[in-house]
Order: C-alpha cells, then sequence, then structure tokens
C-alpha cells in the first residue's frame, strides 16, 4: 500500500539470486543443516530454516522499488561477500540503489557494527523525511499555482 514504507535498509540480505547454480547449492546446503539440527534436537531451529531459507525467498521486485521514488540502501558487512556481491549486481541497473560495504563485519553486521548499521538507519531515515517534506512543498506550490491561474485568461 502506498505511503506504508518510507525508505528499505537491508543488512545482510539477498534481494535476489541471478544465479541458479547458486540458489539451488544454497537450498541443498540449507537442507543438509536443517537435518543436521534435527538430529542434534534443535528442531525449531531446524523448521525455521527450512520455512524461512534464503534461497526459498521469492526475488524483490527491485526495480518496482526504484520506480517508487524510495531511498533505498542494501548493505552488507565487507566480509559476507553473497549478500554484497548480490547487492551491488542490483545496484549495476539501478542507479538510484545505494550498497554499502560495512568495515569490519561479515554476516551478522547488526551486532558486529551496531553503530554503523545505526547511522546508516538514521540517515535512511532522514532522507525519507527530507523527500517526504520536499514532497508536500512542491505539492502546496502546485496546488497554490493552480489556484492563482483560476479566473485569469
Amino acid at each position: 500500500e502506498p505511503g506504508r514504507v518510507r525508505s528499505v535498509l537491508t543488512v545482510g540480505a539477498r534481494c535476489a539470486w541471478p544465479d541458479a547454480r547458486e540458489r539451488e547449492a544454497r537450498r541443498l546446503g540449507d537442507a543438509a543443516l536443517a537435518a543436521r539440527l534435527d538430529a542434534d534436537g534443535a528442531h525449531a531451529l531446524a523448521a525455521a530454516l527450512r520455512a524461512l531459507g534464503a534461497a526459498d525467498q521469492p526475488d524483490v521486485d527491485m526495480a518496482a522499488l526504484a520506480a517508487s521514488g524510495l531511498p533505498l540502501c542494501l548493505s552488507a558487512g565487507e566480509d559476507d561477500r553473497g549478500p554484497l556481491a548480490a547487492a551491488r549486481a542490483l545496484a549495476s541497473g539501478l542507479p538510484s540503489l545505494r550498497v554499502v560495504a560495512i568495515a569490519g563485519a561479515g554476516h551478522r553486521a547488526h551486532l558486529e557494527r551496531t553503530d554503523e548499521v545505526a547511522r546508516l538507519a538514521l540517515e535512511l531515515f532522514a532522507s525519507a523525511e527530507a523527500n517526504e517534506r520536499n514532497d508536500r512543498r512542491r505539492a502546496r506550490r502546485a496546488a497554490a499555482g493552480e489556484g492563482e491561474g483560476e479566473g485569469e485568461g
């Protein structure tokens, strides 16, 4: 629903799997890990991995997100090669998308560099707020301009 999302920030997430072989390898790896977790008695964790594994998630329609005009930032730890490479591949076709490699972090950047992730989030929220203020100003000006032109001619 328009207006419910003001910006998008991901941390260590894959929004798309451009390589089908890589997706399948991840799916098989997750299945093997889930089987080991089950054998170790971690049934809930195994079930979560089966239900929410990264390779089983649908690709995000990044072109639609870019067309939305929302501030977009995909971030990942500099050592989190898969998500970072995927983000960079998406950015090559979407100039409005910002990719940030978080220095000194791997896949758990939100835990390893909390300060940097928080800074990114606050920066993105501020950008979204500024965009909204500008949109409201433009809308007011456009409405005022339309109103001033009535009766002339």
